[in-house]
């Protein structure tokens, strides 16, 4: 039949396609960092010279692996 496959490749192929999209996430998170630090640079401190007040960047994106 045409368009089918067996278990074994298709265990194999959504594997493969989650790994690549699991990578992709990590991938768009590691820049939206990097978005958001050069942002803070960008702005300049906010408060007197010598203070910084910045704050450390945290993820929110979580991976479900089920």
């Amino acid at each position: 039949m045409q368009g089918e496959m067996n278990d074994q490749d298709y265990n194999s192929q959504r594997d493969y396609y989650k790994n690549e999209l699991q990578g992709m996430i990590r991938r768009l998170d590691e820049t939206k960092k990097l978005m958001m630090l050069m942002a803070q640079i960008q702005s300049g401190p906010s408060g007197p010279v010598g203070q910084s007040q910045t704050q450390p960047v945290q993820s929110t994106t979580a991976i479900k692996t089920s």
